[in-house]
């Protein structure tokens, strides 16, 4: 991977943007908070299972209800983010849960979440869809990035070169990035680039999506 400035690597807050329902972006998610050296990592998943989440990480459950699905779902809470959050667990992370109610729309649900990340008192990454990872609004709404101190905020997206499948109520198509793939195609992968857009700071490349349901 190449290295981040100086200012990338003491940001306080880590947005990794992901496609949800993928195998690959939990992972890739643990691997860039490690490389930032948190020690607090932020979901996007309702906060009011925080408590559920803590007794289970303490060993004192041994399922998670969010995780368990009687029919078709976003692609937010599978199996591949469970392994995230053990992993988390077993290398000392703490986990915050800092999603909330959309009934009041989709930018006020983003200052919620922007607001719930600044209450973490310490430098802290935060998994989330893409589009709330954006430093810039997205179809004229704020996003969780812009809500953030913006000399203090690093974001990524990740980018599998040679597409997928993911999940998101049913198995869907990544189409590959025609433009990356032809100038990455042989690079050693994982990768950090810099973006070419002002949405993200970097690009997390990664050969492939596959599905978790």
């Amino acid at each position: 991977m190449r290295k981040r400035s100086v200012e990338a690597m003491i940001s306080k807050y880590v947005l990794v943007g992901e496609f949800h329902g993928t195998k690959e972006c939990s992972k890739a998610f643990l691997e860039l908070a490690m490389v930032h050296k948190v020690k607090d990592i932020a979901l996007e998943v309702d906060r009011s299972y925080q408590k559920e989440l803590d007794s289970y990480l303490k060993g004192k459950r041994h399922k998670l209800s969010f995780l368990a699905h009687k029919g078709p779902h976003d692609g937010r809470t599978t199996p591949a983010l469970k392994k995230l959050i053990d992993a988390a667990n077993k290398l000392d992370i703490r986990v915050h849960l800092v999603d909330g109610p959309a009934f009041s729309g989709p930018e006020a649900r983003d200052e919620q979440m922007a607001k719930s990340l600044m209450k973490i008192k310490n430098r802290v990454a935060f998994l989330c869809g893409n589009v709330h990872a954006s430093k810039i609004k997205f179809k004229g709404q704020r996003t969780c990035g812009t809500f953030l101190p913006r000399h203090q905020t690093v974001s990524y997206n990740i980018i599998p070169l040679n597409g997928g499948r993911f999940y998101n109520f049913r198995i869907g198509r990544y189409e590959r990035n025609e433009k990356l793939y032809k100038k990455y195609k042989r690079a050693k992968l994982p990768m950090i680039i810099k973006s070419d857009t002002a949405a993200y700071d970097y690009l997390y490349l990664i050969n492939r999506f596959t599905p978790s349901k």
